[in-house]
């Protein structure tokens, strides 16, 4: 398998392909002398010199994805390594490793190895290389430390009154109970805050697009007109310069119209670890 062959599976699997290889080309020349010269099996040098640099959005559902990305490798200096880091699978604030074990010459996955790349690539654009729904205890503490906690519930009249007619889900209602008001930080040190403030309500009603308003063509509005779903604003995440949105039936989503996870907790994984 080569790369073109490779980029025509993901696309027949309903699946994205990136190809950022051009970026890394002048070092991904290095390695691979490197590798050479310590007399590293031509499955991994074919691997590096062909593949790294993609990145696979594997699609979970309609607005869900696992990114696959595939590494140059480094540390090559370390000959007690038995191991070398080839690759990682993202998913929500998950982090996977894929390793070529330089013992076996076998590409490893968790539990799972395999003997050349066809194979490797072959279980990572199938559904069974998609990460379940795990919580991590670090999402958990993160969450403790800006407020939340287990059994949360806060009186939120004064934020559902700020609707005035427009109505609220229950998914919506059950959210700002438990987390309105909250605000930290990501493990990375970015900030985020769950607004309850009346300045900061919105609701955005899903419309079907058309040339006479433009902002129709909002990523979030296509989602929501197509799900037929609408949203509110809850929050800001990213040093707030995203606005995070709660759509009708309890979902988290960007200003960009993206998902942020498979549940309300995957979604707070994602914006506390990513």
């Amino acid at each position: 398998m080569n790369k073109n062959i490779l980029k025509d599976i993901i696309v027949q699997n309903d699946s994205k392909f990136f190809d950022n290889s051009v970026y890394i080309d002048f070092k991904k020349k290095e390695i691979v002398t490197i590798l050479k010269k310590m007399g590293i099996s031509n499955e991994l040098i074919y691997f590096i010199n062909e593949f790294a640099g993609i990145s696979i959005n594997k699609k979970i559902d309609n607005n869900t994805f696992q990114t696959i990305n595939i590494l140059l490798p480094s540390h090559l200096n370390d000959t007690f390594n038995s191991k070398i880091l080839i690759g990682k699978i993202l998913c929500y604030g998950r982090n996977m490793p894929i390793y070529y074990n330089l013992k076996s010459n076998i590409f490893e996955l968790n539990d799972k190895s395999y003997i050349n790349h066809d194979e490797l690539f072959y279980y990572l654009i199938s559904n069974e290389s998609i990460l379940p729904i795990v919580i991590l205890p670090e999402t958990v503490e993160l969450l403790q430390k800006s407020g939340w906690y287990t059994g949360r519930k806060i009186d939120i009249e004064e934020f559902i009154m700020n609707y005035d007619n427009e109505l609220l889900t229950d998914n919506q209602i059950y959210f700002m109970q438990e987390f309105g008001g909250i605000k930290g930080f990501s493990v990375s040190g970015q900030s985020f805050e769950i607004y309850i403030d009346s300045e900061y309500n919105l609701y955005e009603k899903s419309k079907a697009p058309t040339k006479n308003d433009m902002s129709s063509y909002e990523p979030l509005n296509l989602v929501g007109y197509k799900e037929h779903i609408n949203f509110i604003r809850i929050g800001d995440f990213c040093n707030l310069t995203i606005k995070l949105w709660l759509s009708s039936d309890g979902r988290i989503f960007s200003d960009q119209g993206q998902q942020l996870g498979r549940t309300i907790m995957e979604a707070w994984q994602a914006i506390l670890l990513n």
